[in-house]
């Protein structure tokens, strides 16, 4: 099975989420990789289906998340770099 991979530039995924949805309808995406998703900390952002690994700062611009299909089984690995 080839998995489908959405990467965006998205300039803010609230703005844009109804693109996004339309988006994953659209094509059935496995993984979506977004930049400049403009969250902060804390902030909800859920889409149905997805685990959501985020990465905010703390002004609210910039930002990075990945989101990987429910159906995929995954593990995520942390690193330290010092």
């Amino acid at each position: 099975m080839a998995l489908k991979i959405l990467q965006w530039n998205c300039l803010s995924v609230n703005n844009n989420r109804a693109d996004l949805l339309r988006l994953i309808d659209l094509y059935k995406f496995d993984i979506i990789v977004l930049s400049e998703t403009w969250l902060l900390p804390g902030s909800h952002f859920h889409i149905r289906g997805f685990s959501i690994f985020r990465d905010d700062r703390e002004d609210g611009y910039g930002g990075a998340a990945i989101l990987v299909h429910n159906y995929l089984t995954f593990s995520p690995i942390h690193i330290n770099i010092n």
